[in-house]
């Protein structure tokens, strides 16, 4: 199928995309866990529901940036290379 072509990179670059987020989230569990062991009395699924959702918005926004940066260089490269193309004809 012609579609298909592309789809490997497509997942390479959806996964490059979302592991900052899913690590974040690895790592904000890894902690309440401990916070939890030692403190038993705190009740960590509200704070933890509100942290792991407030960071996971600021690194997805983070992510965002940088991603929307490397598609700028990216298509005035493009269009340099269009623009040499049509002078060129």
């Amino acid at each position: 199928p012609v579609g298909l072509a592309g789809s490997g990179d497509m997942f390479v670059v959806s996964l490059r995309l979302a592991a900052p987020a899913l690590l974040l989230a690895l790592l904000v569990d890894v902690c309440l866990a401990l916070i939890g062991r030692v403190a038993q009395q705190i009740d960590l699924s509200i704070l933890g529901l509100t942290l792991k959702g407030s960071l996971a918005v600021a690194v997805l926004l983070a992510t965002l940036a940088a991603v929307l940066g490397n598609f700028a260089a990216e298509a005035e490269g493009v269009l340099a290379r269009i623009r040499a193309l049509i002078a060129g004809a």
